[in-house]
């Protein structure tokens, strides 16, 4: 569909998003019951929101890049 060079940029893309969710899991997980750090976490949670947006935002435009081109 895309061909193998924008297969593997979606498959890595996805797997990068995958490992930032999973990152969010173990910070939240980590911090949930006690939130010693409030302020850390919130910070350490926003990077990891912001991270998430880029990486929405970077697929939407490859996706349409190769939807556009095809």
């Amino acid at each position: 569909m895309f061909g193998a060079k924008g297969e593997e940029f979606f498959y890595q893309t996805l797997i990068d998003i995958t490992s930032n969710i999973v990152e969010a899991i173990r910070l939240f997980r980590e911090n949930v019951e006690t939130l010693e750090k409030k302020e850390e976490y919130s910070e350490r949670i926003k990077a990891l929101e912001s991270k998430g947006d880029e990486y929405t935002q970077l697929l939407i435009t490859e996706l349409n890049k190769s939807y556009h081109s095809n």
